[in-house]
């Protein structure tokens, strides 16, 4: 009787100690802690995104205006500020490890949601008040050091401005020199997409708005235009740059996305930095294949880019050819991809990228509100920033201004 006791004693306190962890509280049962298969790797879990209420409560709930702006609307803005701050709140109580202090030299690459990652670390540096690097021009000058802000925990611009000027190879060495100096000890961070829709995806981004009767892709293809233009990104253009880039430069990128496989590659990417899934939400800036009416940085339209399984079988084959050297770097992002994964498990792995994915489509589904009031309205555009506009927010000390709303994780 009194080993019985003395049992439940211990269960009851080991419960409150698993529940007292999580701001969540213990709402039907204790929160999990998912282990990886690396054991320096703790995954603290939330209770589930949808508690068991009574569907009256949850209607009162949704009607509770505290910390809404007094413009927000019932009829969107209300209800869905509601699903946002839970799957905010769930999303943020998932976090990996402790914040790793590392440096992070961002290369920012062409047509590979590569905007929309930078927009993630530029708001990720005010959150945690970062430095961020602040460059006088979009592309970098690798012959100019902003001495104010280096060192800096952060650099986000791009290096490779107008990547077909790069010429050669040691362009990428005078980079990769110059990130070492701005961002002492920094590890690289990158993304890149699918080889063959990235061609296709660049090409009509950024040729065929220019116009002119031969501008059609079947052209550019024929003519050999913009050939392993991913690998252009590091001034990668013989299989000789290749073989020097994998051997020497490759092994400093700690973490390399996915925009094809973005929620897995954002998951690894908050693993690897200690980040909570909140940090790495988004909301996206640009969809190449959505209808007519987009328009480019200067105002010129974008035709909708055409999927591959849309092309004839000879133009694809045409353009494997043109990228093969964009698929080997690409084989060797998915291998990495894959390993950190595997490290991840996959229980845990579906369980960040279920609280993303939720997360994510609550911030779409409230940003796509037509009563936003001003606060609101005015925090949506600000996680819709594009490049040169998160650019141009950047002090002049290299911080940056956070931005939230009263319900939401701060």
């Amino acid at each position: 009787m009194f080993l019985s006791a003395q049992r439940a004693k211990f269960l009851v306190l080991g419960v409150f100690i698993l529940c007292s962890g999580y701001f969540f509280g213990c709402i039907h049962k204790a929160s999990p802690v998912y282990h990886t298969r690396d054991t320096g790797l703790l995954l603290h879990g939330a209770p589930a995104l949808h508690s068991a209420q009574p569907t009256e409560r949850v209607s009162q709930a949704r009607q509770n205006r505290a910390d809404r702006s007094a413009e927000c609307g019932q009829q969107c803005c209300l209800p869905k500020s509601h699903d946002l701050e839970h799957a905010a709140l769930a999303a943020d109580a998932l976090r990996f490890r402790q914040r790793r202090s590392k440096r992070i030299s961002y290369i920012k690459t062409h047509k590979t949601a590569s905007s929309t990652l930078g927009s993630i670390l530029f708001r990720l540096a005010g959150r945690y008040n970062l430095t961020v690097y602040k460059s006088p021009t979009h592309g970098l000058r690798l012959s100019y050091f902003n001495n104010r802000t280096i060192p800096a925990d952060i650099a986000l611009h791009h290096w490779a401005g107008v990547i077909g000027h790069l010429g050669n190879f040691e362009r990428w060495r005078e980079a990769h020199a110059w990130y070492q100096r701005v961002n002492p000890d920094a590890d690289f961070v990158t993304i890149l997409r699918e080889p063959l829709s990235h061609y296709v995806s660049y090409f009509y981004f950024y040729n065929e708005p220019n116009g002119g009767p031969q501008n059609t892709l079947e052209a550019a293809v024929a003519a050999g235009r913009n050939r392993d233009i991913l690998a252009r990104d590091f001034a990668v253009i013989t299989p000789a740059d290749a073989q020097e880039f994998e051997a020497r430069y490759w092994p400093d990128f700690r973490t390399v996305l996915l925009s094809d496989r973005m929620t897995e590659s954002l998951v690894v990417l908050a693993a690897e930095w200690g980040w909570s899934l909140w940090d790495v939400a988004y909301v996206k800036l640009l969809d190449s294949h959505s209808s007519a009416g987009s328009k480019r940085w200067d105002g010129k339209p974008i035709k909708p880019t055409p999927r591959l399984k849309d092309l004839s079988p000879d133009l694809v084959q045409q353009i494997s050819t043109l990228t093969e050297l964009d698929q080997r770097l690409y084989q060797l992002a998915v291998e990495q991809l894959e390993r950190k994964l595997h490290v991840l498990g996959t229980e845990v792995a579906t369980l960040a990228a279920d609280r993303l994915n939720a997360v994510n489509r609550a911030l779409s589904q409230f940003c796509s509100c037509t009563d936003l009031g001003p606060p609101e309205r005015a925090y949506c555009k600000w996680l819709a920033l594009t490049d040169m506009q998160y650019e141009g927010r950047i002090s002049a000390s290299g911080r940056v201004e956070p931005k939230s709303l009263p319900f939401l994780p701060q």
